[in-house]
């Protein structure tokens, strides 16, 4: 206790009465802290909710700037599925079928053109800038990657996320766009107008196409390439069942073709890894097989006979002009030849055309009598001791003589002597008022009797004009009933074509409707009737057949793929090879169109509709020999496509040329008529 006493009683000792000079500036310094910490807490308040805005706009705006896509843009009205973000796989559109169709798409340069990855793009081939096949353009980010399949065909593309890079080796980042163009028919072949022949060690091939497509990625006009060691996947399904196919490649420098792997469809390669080769014969038998039940190879217009009489009773009588045009008793005239399709009426009109001139009788001005060159209007026989005498002011001498020849003239009598005449040439007609007259030696002699010579005029002429409609009316009979007893693969050839296999094959033909008369068709009734619904039967089955051969290729078609993993972007082919039995032979050549310019193709491709074959080469001044067949001929050049119908092709004489010795062709310009592949399908009749 005494020690706490003399504690504070030694500390008050040393208290100063007067403050220290320090205290308020050490009480000061204590406070200052603790305002600090009051600050903080007050304001912390406020600055909290701002500060929490702040982040929150942050990682919204970095999440927008490096999220994967959620959709990806497609050319096609479709309904498109989207991919979660966090999901690890690449891009996925799938296609639901769009319910209403844009009613016209653009041109395929249109679309290229119209995109900002491919409108500065600087490295199409040649083929490709005049190629009109619609392609697919897809967009998609380089690091997601894509998984694309197309909604018709079934084939798929996938390109691994991160796996592109520039030519410079750089890996893409952002936005690209892929092109996948598939070309499955022959029209769509043509519309492309890539090469479509082959070479190796062996020598030069042609190809029969099971299906091509065309693979090829961009950004902004730049041509993007693969990673090294790094690979894209196609599941392909070919577009016809065909034997010995290999894959193939266009290199889009050089213009040729490399066969990457012979075995990717499985057929076996040949010595030193080459692709395995077929025959002509092969192609063509395969080629029929895979076409034989298309709707568009079934014989159809034979229940319709032009007479519009008993179908039974029409056959009868088309047996009998097949077997007397096979063996030569009747004549199927040019002008049938050349246009068989068209109405009896067109006929009849466009025939009753000839060469007629006016003659002088007995130099005098006003009398005159017609004479038909060529012998076609028979009933002018009735004149034969007679002339004419024009009215006086009926017919300027000025007009009668505008023309040396006319092409037809038609005599009416409008009462006794007095006649109406007409004349027709290619500039119009003209009429005027005559008198019939006797010849002197004769009037004497025989009682002139006008009304019976118009009479007999009449009776000639209505001869002439029924027994030209029975002619015509017989040789579409012929036609129209021919596919009754034709092979299954002549149903594939229009009217034109087939008249010239007939002609090019007598002996088959002559064997044919040999048996046929034999059978008696032609004269019992009872027998052509039993084989005329013999017929029917078959082509209901035929039908029938079609369609669950149709619906068992699709399902077919659409089971069978074959994944191929690939490098490099471009053209591929699945193809065969094959070489004609017979050697092709070429003529030198000069190509001009209707307007006599001058055409220089830098590739001419040569179809044979039947076979569905093409042969293709790059020389600009030589075409493929094939005398009086039925070759289309299709010539791509400046960026024109023109074209020699088949029928132009087969009436050429390869050994008429002109002064430099080479054969011309007159080709027709169809750019704008064949922007679309379905416009070479009806261009060419398939």
């Amino acid at each position: 206790m005494q020690e706490l006493e003399n504690f504070f009683r030694k500390n008050l000792q040393n208290l100063s009465e007067k403050p220290s000079p320090d205290s308020w500036a050490d009480l000061a310094a204590q406070q200052r802290r603790r305002n600090r910490r009051l600050k903080v807490r007050k304001y912390a308040l406020y600055m909290t909710p701002a500060a929490a805005v702040l982040v929150i706009l942050l990682v919204w705006q970095w999440g927008r700037i490096h999220r994967r896509p959620s959709a990806v843009e497609t050319p096609m009205a479709a309904e498109t599925r989207t991919v979660q973000p966090e999901s690890p796989a690449p891009v996925k559109i799938h296609f639901a079928p769009a319910a209403n169709a844009a009613p016209e798409q653009l041109s395929a340069s249109k679309a290229l053109f119209a995109s900002s990855h491919w409108k500065d793009y600087r490295h199409w081939p040649e083929w490709r800038r005049c190629n009109t096949v619609q392609p697919e353009l897809i967009k998609f980010r380089a690091e997601a990657g894509l998984d694309y399949q197309n909604p018709v065909s079934g084939n798929r593309v996938r390109i691994p996320a991160d796996a592109l890079v520039h030519a410079d080796g750089r890996p893409v980042r952002g936005e690209v766009e892929m092109l996948f163009c598939e070309y499955r028919n022959l029209g769509e072949v043509l519309a492309g107008g890539m090469p479509m022949h082959y070479a190796d060690d062996r020598g030069e091939f042609h190809f029969n196409t099971a299906g091509m497509f065309e693979v090829r990625v961009a950004q902004r006009g730049e041509a993007l390439q693969m990673a090294p060691g790094a690979n894209y996947e196609v599941d392909f399904r070919p577009s016809a069942d065909l034997s010995e196919t290999g894959l193939y490649y266009l290199d889009d420098a050089t213009g040729a073709w490399a066969c990457t792997s012979p075995t990717a469809f499985g057929a076996a390669a040949e010595r030193g890894n080459l692709p395995p080769a077929v025959t002509e014969e092969a192609v063509r038998r395969e080629n029929a097989r895979n076409e034989r039940y298309d709707g568009k190879c079934l014989p159809t217009g034979f229940q319709y006979p032009s007479t519009g009489s008993d179908p039974v009773n029409t056959m009868q009588r088309a047996v009998q002009t097949g077997y007397d045009l096979a063996f030569g008793k009747k004549e199927m005239p040019a002008w049938f030849r050349k246009n068989p399709d068209r109405r009896l009426d067109v006929y009849l009109t466009g025939l009753e055309r000839s060469t007629v001139r006016l003659r002088r009788y007995r130099d005098r001005n006003e009398a005159f009598f017609p004479e038909d060159v060529q012998h076609t209007f028979t009933e002018l026989a009735a004149f034969k001791d007679c002339y004419f005498v024009s009215a006086e002011d009926s017919l300027p001498k000025d007009k009668i003589e505008r023309s040396a020849f006319w092409e037809n003239i038609v005599v009416y009598q409008t009462g006794g002597v007095n006649v109406h005449i007409t004349l027709y040439d290619s500039l119009g007609m003209i009429e005027f008022n005559a008198k019939l007259a006797s010849s002197a030696e004769h009037a004497a002699e025989k009682g002139f009797d006008p009304s019976k010579i118009m009479g007999e005029y009449g009776r000639l002429r209505n001869k002439r004009q029924q027994e030209l409609a029975e002619k015509v009316t017989a040789l579409q009979d012929f036609i129209q009933m021919a596919p009754i007893f034709q092979k299954e693969a002549e149903w594939c050839m229009d009217n034109t074509a087939w008249i010239g296999w007939f002609y090019q094959n007598l002996p088959a033909m002559r064997a044919r409707y040999d048996a046929l008369v034999r059978a008696g068709i032609p004269e019992d009734e009872g027998v052509a009737r039993r084989t005329y619904v013999q017929w029917l039967e078959k082509l209901t089955e035929l039908q029938k057949f079609r369609t669950s051969w149709a619906r068992d290729k699709a399902a077919k078609t659409s089971n069978f793929a074959s994944t191929l993993s690939l490098t490099g972007f471009g053209m591929y082919n699945c193809d065969q090879i094959f070489r004609l039995s017979r050697r092709l032979e070429y003529v030198q050549a000069i190509f001009r169109d209707e307007s006599g310019n001058l055409i220089k193709p830098g590739a001419v491709s040569v179809v044979e509709r039947l076979s569905r074959m093409v042969f293709s080469h790059s020389i600009q001044d030589k075409l493929y020999k094939l005398p009086g067949q039925l070759m289309d001929v299709v010539l791509y050049a400046d960026n024109r496509t023109y074209y020699i119908p088949a029928k132009d092709y087969a009436g050429i004489n390869f050994d008429q040329t002109d002064a430099s010795g080479r054969v011309v062709f007159t080709a027709q310009d169809v750019t704008e008529r064949v922007q679309q592949p379905g416009a070479w399908m009806q261009l060419l009749e398939l």
